[in-house]
Formats: C-alpha cells, structure tokens, sequence
C-alpha cells in the first residue's frame, strides 16, 4: 500500500501532500502532514 500512495503523490502544499486515491471509480484525498526537518537544520546553522 505505501508503494501504492509513493506513486500517487500529490502536490506538495503548505506542508501537506493532497494524496488522490481512485478505488471502485470513487475518488478519495488523504491528506498527509509533512515533518520538514531540513528547516529546522537550516534555522540551527
């Protein structure tokens, strides 16, 4: 399944990927929260 979401990917949004998913012609957005740990790398230099 997670091969499955990888090749799905949406577009990266305000931290966020919007995840379509197609199953049974019925489409579903799952929205996944990003942890962003190069920012905080960045903010620490």
């Amino acid at each position: 399944m997670l091969e499955y979401l990888n090749a799905k990917m949406g577009v990266f949004k305000n931290k966020y990927y919007d995840i379509p998913i197609i199953d049974n012609n019925r489409l579903y957005r799952v929205r996944v929260e990003v942890m962003v740990l190069d920012e905080d790398k960045e903010k620490n230099k």
